[in-house]
């Protein structure tokens, strides 16, 4: 099991969609370690990161943004291998123990996502197919998961997933992949040229 996890792999612990944890991690009054990759800074999310966020949606709805912080560093600083259970910051108190738990059981099953990504080769491919899982990822920046799906109907939303997550713990190295698919270039290419075609009378 690994020690950190980015914020991709973090929402799919916790169980939301990318985009919308990459807007709660944005917006929160305080955020996690990040580290430097190449020319690319992102966040790295610790176990006691996770499970803060994994309860954010119930604090947020009782606590200002000060005291979620104030609970968020007293997490953050609990002794290390200390077991995640209750938080006390003056009169509050939080347990995080069943938080802790769903957050393990999301540790597994994202575990098992990125078994669907083949590392063995030169090129990281998605299992059982021969696409790579940097092509798939890259289209995350253009395409929504339904239209990549549409265009690669033998792939499933768990493996674009799994290659999203794979392609960011993993940056590419060289020129990246395009990110739209040549079928949805065509579609666009065809869409702007029915503009300009004369209309029958």
């Amino acid at each position: 099991m690994s020690d950190t996890w980015t914020i991709t792999q973090a929402a799919m612990i916790i169980g939301k969609p990318p985009e919308a944890f990459q807007r709660t991690v944005e917006r929160a009054p305080f955020k996690p370690a990040q580290t430097q990759r190449g020319n690319r800074r992102f966040y790295v999310f610790t176990m006691r990161d996770l499970v803060f966020f994994g309860a954010l949606d119930d604090l947020k709805d009782d606590l200002t943004k000060q005291k979620q912080a104030e609970i968020y560093k007293a997490l953050k600083t609990m002794p290390d291998g200390s077991p995640i259970g209750s938080v006390e910051v003056g009169q509050l108190r939080y347990n995080f123990r069943l938080v802790a738990q769903k957050v393990r059981k999301g540790i597994e099953a994202t575990e098992k996502l990125y078994k669907l990504v083949d590392s063995s080769g030169e090129e990281p491919v998605i299992k059982g197919t021969d696409i790579s899982a940097y092509r798939i990822a890259a289209l995350h920046d253009g395409m929504t998961v339904e239209e990549i799906l549409a265009d690669y109907p033998s792939l499933t939303k768990e493996k674009i997933l799994a290659a999203r997550a794979y392609a960011e713990g993993n940056p590419k190295a060289g020129r990246p992949y395009p990110k739209s698919t040549a079928k949805r270039s065509m579609r666009e290419a065809k869409a702007d040229a029915a503009e300009f075609l004369p209309q029958r009378r």
